[in-house]
């Protein structure tokens, strides 16, 4: 869905002023991902707002994911030799329980899973950050990622799998 009205007031937008405030209003919004309720992020390219009139990637997350994210696209990612997405910079919501990043749009064609070219590249990729990580202190902002917590996700998911099989059962 692409929004052509009120884009200047439109929290993508706004947020966006705060972080650059001489920017134009968006021409247009194109809606990538939708907030859904208990969501943890939305997705919006902001058309046409960015350095030399380029459009820009606004997502807005949940504090602590948006930590996460800002750390990995704005001190992991610069040290390694991969290309990436140009990482803008961030605010907060107006109640700081969110944040909002913003990228350059990576615009290109679509990763398609099902073409083996993609899947190579997709995996040079990978393997290059795997690469470019070994031997590196790993920014103190990540969170730790350890048997304990996947265990508790394995818990997360088996609850809901018996909860979808016992609500279908009714």
């Amino acid at each position: 869905m692409t929004l052509t009205e009120g884009t200047r007031m439109h929290p993508a937008s706004v947020a966006w002023r705060r972080l650059a405030p001489g920017s134009p209003p968006p021409a247009a919004i194109d809606v990538l991902k939708r907030p859904r309720g208990n969501a943890k992020s939305a997705v919006y390219r902001l058309r046409s707002v960015g350095p030399g009139g380029r459009d820009v990637i606004a997502k807005e997350a949940r504090a602590a994911l948006a930590r996460t994210e800002r750390t990995v696209y704005g001190e992991l990612l610069p040290r390694l030799e991969v290309s990436g997405v140009d990482y803008l910079g961030w605010t907060s919501s107006e109640d700081r329980a969110r944040s909002w990043i913003f990228l350059g749009d990576g615009a290109g064609a679509e990763c398609d899973a099902s073409d083996p070219a993609h899947r190579d590249l997709a995996a040079e990729w990978l393997a290059g950050f795997h690469l470019g990580t070994l031997g590196r202190a790993v920014p103190a902002a990540l969170p730790t990622r350890g048997a304990a917590e996947r265990l508790s996700a394995l818990h997360r998911a088996r609850n809901e799998i018996n909860e979808a099989r016992s609500a279908s059962a009714l």
